[in-house]
């Protein structure tokens, strides 16, 4: 028996469907109500476009299908057998949420310029964070209507807060079914937004989560999210009818246009004992090379990162076994020629010594006090500014401590911000 009738035909449904159907109805209350949930959220996604006319579509059939190909792509069959039910489960409704904090509607957004706290689905500290966005902006925190604020400040906050938006309006609709669900996919939802250095223990993402008591891997299942996003980059989602129909004016929106539509659909070939992902691609823009090159250097450093946190955490289950990305990028009817520029870190240090302390060995000791007394300067500064006091401030401690018979350690401290 189908479950999910509405979902795309691919190898993560069809594992998830047969785990399902051996476990005797185990999870069916949970499973009925993530089919409501895709239902209503694929018409709610739409909405992102209001906001974000020029942006490539991020509905059901241009955005939400190919994700469930390139995490078949990423991962395959093989990964999916290896996880659990409510692994599964999270993997795939986070692929319809992480991007749900986007859709803010007008009525949303007149609620959030005229600090209307009647209405749902805004953030907890949502005036707080608008009004820090929007003074730093325009100086000032008083609206009559949202129609007073510029659509790309709109645009800025609200993809600027998204991450966070998604996971509480995640949450808030699952709490009622089972709020260890419901918790993870808040995690999921706003750490595919953080930096990967963030997604820790520290902050909730464990690889031994209970969730409907299940043991889970949080921390891969975020990371998944946020590979699979990332590779969201090919020309099938943004079909030429479609470029053509919406036809971009805006500079950044038509560079992201025609970086999609410059790149083919990512493949996973064999790699020695592993996989590499193939990302190949040709434009005749000198312009838009050049921006697929920032693109690249981008994709590295995430995916390195990603792959490196997945595996630090040493779970064979979410072993990724790719090694790295083959970028195939041509350049049709130009000759590209790539100009960075870097320096000789110990040449530039040995610089800057000689000119700061004139190649005296003790000159170090200057700028440390230096250092304090700006630090206390800063700080009575902020106090004052506060009215706060700030009297008492502006001591410097000096302690010289003998490590060996020729090493000394001076510890230099003070009380400054």
């Amino acid at each position: 028996m189908k479950i999910f009738d509405n979902l795309p035909t691919c190898s993560l449904i069809e594992v998830l469907e047969e785990k399902i159907s051996n476990q005797n109805e185990k999870h069916n209350d949970l499973c009925v109500e993530i089919a409501k949930f895709i239902t209503e959220i694929a018409q709610e996604l739409r909405y992102i476009n209001e906001l974000f006319p020029e942006y490539t579509p991020h509905d059901k059939d241009y955005h939400i299908s190919h994700l469930f190909r390139i995490s078949d792509i990423l991962l395959g069959k093989g990964k999916y057998e290896k996880m659990n039910v409510i692994e599964l489960l999270l993997l795939m409704v986070s692929m319809y949420a992480h991007d749900w904090g986007m859709a803010v509607s007008k009525t949303e957004r007149c609620a959030i310029a005229t600090k209307d706290k009647t209405s749902p689905n805004l953030l907890y500290d949502e005036f707080e964070r608008f009004n820090g966005f929007i003074n730093a902006k325009l100086g000032k925190t008083n609206f009559e209507s949202d129609e007073d604020i510029a659509i790309d400040i709109w645009q800025d906050y609200i993809r600027n807060t998204h991450a966070i938006r998604s996971g509480k309006r995640i949450e808030n609709y699952f709490n009622k079914t089972n709020g260890s669900f419901a918790s993870a996919l808040n995690k999921i939802c706003v750490g595919h937004w953080l930096e990967i250095e963030e997604v820790n223990d520290r902050n909730g993402y464990y690889k031994d989560a209970s969730v409907c008591g299940e043991t889970i891997n949080l921390r891969a299942i975020t990371i998944y999210i946020r590979l699979i996003d990332l590779f969201d980059l090919a020309e099938d989602r943004t079909p030429y009818v479609l470029w053509k129909y919406v036809n971009p004016q805006n500079a950044y929106s038509k560079m992201e246009w025609s970086k999609h539509r410059a790149l083919h659909q990512i493949t996973c070939p064999s790699y020695d004992s592993g996989r590499s992902i193939c990302i190949s691609g040709s434009t005749d823009d000198h312009k838009v090379y050049a921006a697929l090159m920032d693109f690249k250097n981008l994709c590295d450093r995430y995916f390195r990162e990603c792959s490196n946190a997945l595996a630090h955490m040493g779970d064979t289950r979410h072993e990724l076994g790719v090694y790295f990305l083959d970028w195939r990028i041509e350049a049709k009817n130009f000759k590209p020629i790539s100009v960075q520029f870097d320096f000789e870190r110990k040449q530039i240090f040995k610089v800057l010594s000689d000119e700061i302390y004139d190649c005296h060995p003790y000159v170090y000791i200057r700028e440390l006090i230096q250092n304090c007394i700006d630090a206390i300067t800063f700080r009575k500064q902020i106090l004052e500014h506060k009215k706060v006091g700030g009297e008492n401030i502006g001591y410097i401690f000096i302690d010289i401590n003998k490590i060996t018979e020729s090493d000394i350690e001076i510890v230099c401290k003070d009380d400054g911000v």
